[in-house]
């Protein structure tokens, strides 16, 4: 832990035309010590802005499997930018509200507390850019957790600088955005909700059967297809989509396997482009990325650039993203030879395409399952369908839960060694802890049609079956230190010294 009454380097240097102004002023300065200095000043900077994204929310940390990749980033929002309101107030801010006071935070790359003043945060949303798991909360597993510091001045005026680590076990960006219940009380068509900003797992949950019955028949035709590519002429003469409700209103995912052999929620996005418009061009506003090419192309760009040292941690987060793995140069390399090799090559398509294609069917088979039809001709059977109502998963007692997809893959011994306190299964709209039902032990039942269940043991003798469990954690045990009233810090402007 580092504290103490610091002298930080004045020069405080912000942006890249600080740096050059200071260079432009060489002559009063020696040489080359100096010209280095800046030089290492400008670099840093840099490698700062890299990082966080140069100001910028990355949705879904996709770029180069964007199905839009005419823009540099994938939904690209900019704090100031209204129309892209994924962020609240405190996703604004440029202090954060701990336990010790409101504070600065800022990247120390170089463990010597910003000597050059670059590492600053400019507004606390774009710590989610640093959540390379998406899992909505930064903490060890996350690459640069280590490399964060925050500082603030107490009422003597002396500053402190600690490691954001010794203040939190792990941080709850969920605070940083706005859900559903916000954009209920805005103009709609100026936010949207900043789960989306997440893995799926943090806000989607199964879809009941019932329900899922009342979609086909309110949208689907009498063989249960929702044709998504139908069209009307609106009393204007104007072309409009049938299911266009449909398509701007709900937002599903299924479970996919990843390349990592593990279970994850995959969403797909609705679009009314035909499968013949979607050949006839690469370049139209659907396109039809997910092709074979395509997806080779554009891996071997990301790895290529990647060793041009072209936005080298963009890359390794959009890698765990599109991958379900997390990064190595070892696995980088696998996927690379394997999607160059002829006989493996369509293994790693199918599970790269998840991001690319997009849904423009649905059919409501017999059996209760259904099959995406997809823009490229390609179909998917799934025997569940996901949704979110853009609000985080909560517990009844009001923790955060997130679906574990990978509960799937794992062995019934290893399910039993889990905390049953922060374990879960969804009841009526809410999430309930296995020890609060009083779950004795977990049962994992796979059925012949592929299909798997756990089966919840209980003290008393029942059972609940169940297709899902969740992940619960207590937000009221992140903050480590907690200072006094009259002891917590505050940014210097804030003292009246």
């Amino acid at each position: 832990m580092e504290i103490g009454n610091l002298k930080l380097s004045a020069l405080g240097l912000n942006t890249i035309e600080n740096i050059n102004n200071k260079v432009s002023n060489i002559s009063s300065l020696s040489i080359p010590e100096d010209l280095n200095e800046f030089s290492h000043k400008a670099k840093l900077y840099q490698k700062v802005q890299g990082i966080l994204s140069n100001g910028y929310l990355d949705n879904e940390k996709r770029n180069y499997f964007s199905r839009y990749n005419n823009t540099p980033k994938e939904g690209i929002v900019s704090v100031d930018n209204p129309l892209g309101g994924y962020l609240s107030q405190k996703g604004k801010d440029k202090y954060l509200e701990t336990s010790i006071g409101k504070v600065e935070v800022f990247l120390d790359l170089e463990d010597d507390n910003d000597k050059y003043g670059v590492g600053g945060v400019s507004y606390m949303g774009e710590l989610i850019n640093l959540d390379i798991n998406q899992d909505g909360f930064l903490d060890s597993s996350d690459k640069y957790f280590d490399k964060l510091k925050i500082k603030g001045v107490n009422k003597d005026g002396e500053e402190f600088i600690y490691k954001l680590s010794d203040v939190y076990s792990s941080l709850d960006l969920s605070e940083f955005v706005i859900t559903q219940k916000d954009i209920n009380k805005e103009d709609k068509w100026k936010i949207q909700s900043g789960t989306s900003l997440f893995r799926a797992e943090e806000s989607y949950q199964k879809v009941k059967e019932e329900d899922i019955k009342k979609l086909f028949k309110t949208y689907g035709d009498e063989k249960g297809y929702i044709d998504l590519t139908k069209t009307y002429k609106d009393k204007y003469g104007n072309e409009q989509y049938v299911n266009a409700e449909l398509m701007n209103n709900f937002n599903f995912a299924f479970m996919d396997k990843a390349l990592s052999g593990v279970e994850r929620l995959e969403r797909f996005s609705m679009v009314g482009t035909t499968n013949k418009e979607a050949k006839e061009s690469l370049l139209g506003k659907h396109p039809a990325y997910a092709t074979a090419g395509n997806i080779q192309n554009r891996f071997n760009l990301m790895y290529e650039e990647y060793y041009s040292n072209k936005g080298k941690l963009a890359i390794e987060r959009e890698f765990q993203v599109i991958s379900g793995m997390a990064f190595s140069e070892n696995k980088f390399k696998e996927i690379y030879e394997g999607i160059n090799n002829p006989q493996t090559m369509q293994k790693y398509i199918e599970a790269l395409d998840g991001g690319l294609d997009s849904v423009n069917g649905l059919q409501l088979n017999k059996d209760g399952s259904i099959t995406l039809h997809f823009i490229s001709g390609k179909t998917q059977h799934i025997s569940e369908l996901y949704s979110s109502n853009g609000e985080f998963n909560l517990t009844n007692k009001n923790q955060r839960a997130s679906m574990m997809s990978e509960a799937v893959s794992m062995e019934e011994e290893d399910l039993n060694k889990l905390d049953f306190k922060e374990i879960g299964i969804e009841q009526n709209g809410s999430i309930i802890s296995l020890a609060d039902l009083g779950v004795k032990f977990i049962q994992k039942e796979i059925f012949s049609n592929g299909k798997s269940a756990f089966i919840l043991n209980k003290y008393d003798g029942s059972t609940i079956t169940v297709n899902n469990l969740y992940k619960i954690r207590n937000l009221d045990n992140l903050e480590k230190l907690h200072f006094k009233e009259e002891d917590k810090l505050r940014p210097k402007y804030e003292w009246e010294f």
